[in-house]
């Protein structure tokens, strides 16, 4: 993720132990992005019922894909 481990200062055990017993969840950079935060956060709920649905996910991939592509152009209409 983000080109980086996603347990960086865990060991194998730890990793282990974490994923059987549902409380692991990858380290977000404190530079990634809210948006992209915020699903990765829901999509680690300890509650699958408070998890975000395939469909629900991918809608909010597409709008920050969109969001992403939209302040693209505009710094493209910026610079010129």
């Amino acid at each position: 993720m983000l080109g980086r481990h996603i347990h960086p200062n865990l060991s194998l055990p730890a990793i282990f132990n974490g994923a059987m017993h549902g409380t692991l969840c990858p380290e977000l950079p404190a530079d990634a992005p809210p948006a992209w935060s915020a699903l990765m956060n829901a999509c680690c709920s300890y509650q699958p019922a408070d998890r975000p649905s395939f469909s629900d996910a991918a809608e909010h991939l597409e709008r920050i894909v969109a969001s992403l592509t939209a302040a693209e152009a505009e710094s493209q209409r910026v610079t010129v």
